[in-house]
Parts: C-alpha cells; sequence; structure tokens
C-alpha cells in the first residue's frame, strides 16, 4: 500500500468502505482503491507520483474517405506492381484478405470493388492522355 501524508489533520471516509485517519505530516498507508480519494482532498504520495488516472487508452482517428480510398489506391498499384497470383482473385481483382496488410484496415469485397472500379477507370484515363500527349508530341516534331 503506497504512503501519502496530509498538510492537516484529516479523517477520510471513503464509499469504499474505509476510513482513513490522517495525522499532519505523517505518513500513512493508504490501501489502493483509496488512492484517489486521498489524492483528491490533497494529500501527497511520499514515494513519489502516484498514477491517479491510470494508463490512458489510445484512441484511434478514423481515417476520411478520402484517406481510405487513397491508401486503398497505394495498395492496388503495390500489388499490381509486385504481380504475386495471391494478391487476386479468379476474376482478376485484388484479394480482399490481403488488403488489410498493406492498408492497416478491413476493405469488404463490396468497398473493394467499388475502388478497384475507379481505379481501373483513372488508370485507363492516364494512359489514355500519356499517350495522347506522345502523339501531339510526334505531330510537333514533325
Amino acid at each position: 500500500m503506497p504512503l501519502f501524508t496530509l498538510h492537516r489533520n484529516y479523517l477520510l471516509r471513503t464509499t469504499k468502505g474505509h476510513a482513513i485517519k490522517f495525522v499532519k505530516g505523517a505518513p500513512v498507508h493508504v490501501p489502493p482503491v483509496c488512492v484517489n480519494d486521498a489524492v483528491a482532498i490533497g494529500a501527497i504520495a511520499v514515494d513519489g507520483d502516484v498514477d491517479v488516472l491510470g494508463e490512458e487508452e489510445t484512441v484511434v482517428i478514423p481515417l476520411t474517405a478520402t484517406e481510405r480510398k487513397a491508401k486503398v489506391f497505394t495498395a492496388f498499384r503495390v500489388m499490381s506492381g509486385r504481380e504475386i497470383r495471391e494478391d487476386f482473385t479468379a476474376s482478376g481483382v485484388p484479394n480482399a484478405k490481403r488488403l488489410p496488410a498493406l492498408t492497416d484496415f478491413e476493405v469488404t469485397s463490396k468497398e473493394r470493388d467499388a475502388y478497384w472500379l475507379e481505379f481501373r477507370a483513372s488508370a485507363q484515363e492516364e494512359k489514355d492522355q500519356n499517350e495522347l500527349d506522345v502523339a501531339v508530341a510526334r505531330e510537333a516534331n514533325g
């Protein structure tokens, strides 16, 4: 049990069934369940700092739709570039079970299908634009 001191005489009665008598400046054992109550009245730990709040939970900030889409598109590029057979299903779409390793979140098959169609359309547009740029450059050069 941690030791606490208080700057005054005081009898701490808690709702947890404990009564702790503080004598000004004298260390007193406080049960761990009553530490928050002791700190609340101004008692100071003799051993040093006491973690009254406990461990903080890690807050997970969800991705926006745009960030999520960007991560999935990046995963598609990686999967397409490395050409591992298991990355794709028999129908040629990315395997939804392989995406979490690249995106750090689950992607449903329905979501994957919608993103895949959009990804393929944008890739085709980029390819068409590149071909057009090359044709225009050739025409300009003679």
